[in-house]
């Protein structure tokens, strides 16, 4: 039969102790105790930063956010804005182009009334002023093109902003979460 003080010891340490000093004895587990509990309190402390760095990682994603989402109004206003001013010129060239063919059907009244003195004449003012309004329609023709490619051009710079705006945002998350992790890596070793 196993003697008692042999398996306390066993119970206690693993490995064999002197039972003959009760005070040792409770001496060590006193101390066993105390470093529980500091390892319990670090665990406490450790947790708590843990969490202030959580709340202050999701507040900075939660400011981030709320400036991805400005910057896409401020774009978007942009945008509404940029097409309202497209809007205005074509409403512009429109009106324009009322008046040029106002301008020459009196033109071509103008020459009805003069084709009874000269038919040859009137036929060649014609011709010119078939040539003046094609050239005046191409000319619009060219500028409608030149308006459309710069609101593709602006669309494109916004979408390109967008992606920007998007890709610093979830790379700060991802650096965000890397630290995170090495934080808890750190509080866990």
């Amino acid at each position: 039969m196993a003697e008692p003080s042999r398996v306390e010891d066993d119970v206690i340490t693993g490995e064999g102790v002197n039972v003959e000093h009760p005070d040792r004895l409770a001496d060590d587990v006193r101390e066993i105790k105390s470093g529980v509990e500091r390892i319990g309190k670090r665990l406490d402390t450790n947790t708590e930063g843990f969490r202030n760095d959580v709340r202050h990682l999701d507040t900075k994603l939660d400011t981030n956010i709320g400036e991805v989402r400005n910057d896409v109004r401020h774009l978007d206003g942009k945008l509404d804005a940029n097409m309202r001013e497209v809007k205005g010129d074509i409403k512009h060239l429109d009106g324009k182009l009322d008046a040029n063919m106002r301008e020459f059907k009196g033109d071509i009244k103008h020459l009805d009334a003069k084709l009874d003195a000269d038919m040859k004449e009137v036929k060649g003012d014609i011709k010119h002023l078939d040539s003046k309004l094609d050239t005046g329609l191409n000319r619009l023709d060219a500028k409608i093109d030149s308006n459309a490619e710069e609101v593709r051009s602006d669309i494109k710079h916004l979408d390109s902003k967008i992606g920007r705006n998007l890709a610093w945002t979830i790379g700060f998350i991802v650096v965000g979460i890397t630290i995170l992790g090495l934080l808890i890596e750190f509080r866990v070793s």
